[in-house]
């Protein structure tokens, strides 16, 4: 009885709020979003292809987030220019603020068009550079794929909170 009684308030609450499946899933991932953010690139280093980067993060959740994989391919003005892929998992605890290193391979596909791709980017121009992003994460249990095709990145950046 108590089950069916509370079933029936969901439903109530859905149809009062006119709230679709997927509504409820963006409200969700929109409320995630605002908790989890990259505040700063920190640091940068490594040689040849083996990288790792130093982050500024937050994660307000009540849970325990897992990096399993990335990669992702980076353009710039239309042209693929690198290609990086996560090394091993990226493990954030709950309600943490600190520094996370992700050790990353990356892979200059253009070197001309990544040395003027790098040089826009240190002067703050992000116009012309474009994110493909593949991922899986996870939260205790729950495993989900993230994936970003052709994002500019100044988009991406903003979306997932990251100030410099």
């Amino acid at each position: 009885m108590k089950r069916i009684a509370t079933v029936a308030a969901m439903a109530v609450l859905l149809l009062a709020g006119g709230c679709s499946r997927q509504t409820i899933e963006r409200k969700v991932a929109e409320k995630v979003s605002e908790k989890i953010n990259v505040e700063s690139l920190e640091s940068i280093s490594g040689d040849g292809d083996g990288w790792a980067v130093k982050l500024l993060v937050r994660n307000d959740t009540a849970r325990d987030l897992k990096l399993e994989s990335a990669a992702a391919d980076i353009y710039f003005n239309g042209d693929k220019t690198a290609s990086l892929k996560t090394v091993g998992a990226v493990e954030l605890p709950k309600r943490y603020h600190g520094t996370v290193e992700v050790k990353v391979r990356l892979k200059i596909i253009s070197p001309f068009t990544a040395y003027r791709m790098w040089d826009s980017l240190r002067k703050g121009q992000y116009e012309g550079t474009d994110v493909s992003i593949a991922a899986t994460a996870s939260a205790g249990d729950r495993r989900r794929e993230i994936g970003v095709e052709r994002m500019p990145l100044k988009e991406l950046m903003d979306k997932v909170g990251y100030k410099k």
